[in-house]
């Protein structure tokens, strides 16, 4: 009851570390929360983890406890948020977002969507597309051995997921579409897109940007739970991932316009091997 809203427990009491994602949204207590980065909770103990409030005109307790939802947030809040967090990295090696930004961010697609919430609580947004997101779901499927995807919206590369295990991708890939797919309603609601809307991309353009993203010199810092926090930002790209035991348990880049990026600009190494992400993150955090 004399909680924060920014922060929350997490009592893991079985013996494996639990995997929390990036944007993940959490349903109940005082209000809705969303995760502020990717969390690998340690086996039998507790951790207070960082989160966003994404409900923000409740503030009575619907229960003691959260439940995960079907979602994590849409893309645009999850690309803000990372620029977000690692501006708080750098300056107090807090994990903090800006709370107003991501109460505006959500009011705006609720209100371009028309997805009105008493409370503005972001899961009314995609529960109001529940039908859309379910096709959604059901038109992508992943392939044997795959541990990443590359999402684009008319066109044009938006984000990218990596994972160290195809189990981990297919359990949290349902999640993923729908973060993607809303922000794609969104662009398919607006006549401007229709025009210049593309059915695929090339794979030149998708090696320039997994290229890019092996570019940017990542910043490392002690996790919210095991591993490393790592961090980046470039011109029009930000993102974050974890790092525990030599291994790459997520990384998400995502495209940003030049004037949402505060984090410095970035010089273009030598030729690297764009598909070694691994190997990437481990030379730049070390």
């Amino acid at each position: 009851e004399g909680g924060e809203v920014e922060q929350l427990l997490l009592t893991n009491e079985g013996d494996k570390p639990i995997l929390l994602l990036d944007g993940e949204e959490l349903l109940g207590a005082k209000q809705n929360r969303s995760i502020n980065l990717t969390i690998l909770a340690a086996a039998r103990k507790s951790t207070i983890i960082p989160v966003s409030c994404v409900e923000a005109g409740r503030w009575n307790s619907s229960s003691e406890h959260f439940t995960t939802s079907q979602s994590v947030a849409f893309l645009r809040m999850r690309a803000e948020k990372a620029g977000q967090v690692s501006e708080s990295l750098r300056r107090d090696r807090s994990h903090r977002s800006d709370q107003t930004k991501v109460w505006d961010s959500i009011h705006e697609k609720a209100c371009f969507l028309q997805a009105p919430s008493d409370t503005g609580a972001m899961s009314e947004i995609f529960k109001r597309y529940d039908h859309s997101m379910d096709e959604f779901c059901q038109a992508f499927t992943i392939t044997d051995n795959q541990v990443g995807a590359l999402f684009a919206i008319n066109g044009e590369i938006q984000g990218f997921e990596f994972f160290d295990a195809t189990s981990t991708l297919e359990k949290i890939f349902p999640k993923l579409i729908r973060s993607y797919a809303i922000d794609a309603i969104e662009k398919r609601s607006d006549s401007s897109d229709k025009k210049n809307s593309a059915d695929k991309i090339e794979i030149k353009e998708v090696k320039e940007f997994l290229q890019r993203v092996s570019n940017c010199e990542f910043e490392s810092y002690p996790a919210t739970g095991l591993g490393e926090d790592v961090r980046f930002s470039a011109r029009e790209l930000c993102g974050g991932g974890l790092i525990n035991n030599n291994h790459v348990v997520h990384l998400c880049a995502f495209k940003i316009k030049s004037s949402d990026n505060s984090g410095r600009r970035n010089t273009y190494d030598e030729y690297t091997d764009y598909s070694n992400v691994a190997s990437m993150l481990r030379r730049h955090a070390g």
